[in-house]
């Protein structure tokens, strides 16, 4: 059998078993293995890697399997934990538990850890808000693309402080009672109005 037959075999076999998980969320085994064990075995890293991504493909639908990676982030094969570390932002869900998971990665000696780590934290949106201050030590790290993802991911977190400030001072009218409220693109009779 080619390699290549192998890999398409794989795949269907690991898209059946996603599609029994989400169908039967008791816990489905197949072929007398129960899912957990398929994705508990990582003797062989570039399946396991391959199922990770499948099940995080799924999205908030695998979170199922979020203690399973969670477990793999602990691994010391670094393959198998940078794509846990991908599949658990693929999934982002249990913050309570992904969130303090993902953070030492973000410490790390190898650029790669930081950057998966950071790309994870960022799925979870405004949940990341815990780990504020070290995103905020990230924009001075020496891995441009470590950089990046912290820049982005301090705008989405300042962006979320802002919305939760305007709306703790807005007013049933939809004005702020922060002050008189101008409309970008009127003018305020002073002839100085700005048109965006």
């Amino acid at each position: 059998m080619t390699k290549k037959l192998k890999v398409v075999g794989a795949t269907a076999l690991l898209t059946t078993i996603i599609g029994l998980i989400l169908a039967w969320p008791s816990g489905p085994s197949y072929q007398g293995r129960s899912i957990s064990k398929w994705l508990k075995d990582t003797s062989d890293w570039q399946a396991w890697y391959e199922n990770a991504m499948m099940v995080g493909r799924f999205g908030s639908r695998a979170e199922a399997a979020v203690p399973i990676l969670l477990d793999a982030l602990k691994h010391t094969n670094n393959i198998i934990q940078a794509h846990a570390l991908i599949a658990v932002g693929m999934i982002a869900r249990q913050p309570d538990r992904c969130i303090p998971a993902i953070m030492p990665f973000l410490s790390s000696s190898n650029d790669s850890d930081r950057q998966k780590g950071l790309g994870a934290l960022l799925a979870f949106g405004t949940n990341a808000v815990v780990a504020r201050n070290a995103i905020q030590a990230a924009l001075t790290d020496s891995d441009p693309w470590v950089r990046r993802l912290a820049g982005r991911a301090m705008k989405k977190l300042d962006s979320m402080e802002r919305t939760k400030v305007g709306e703790r001072h807005a007013e049933p009218g939809g004005q702020s009672n922060d002050g008189p409220a101008t409309a970008v693109g009127k003018s305020d009779g002073s002839g100085g109005g700005r048109q965006r």
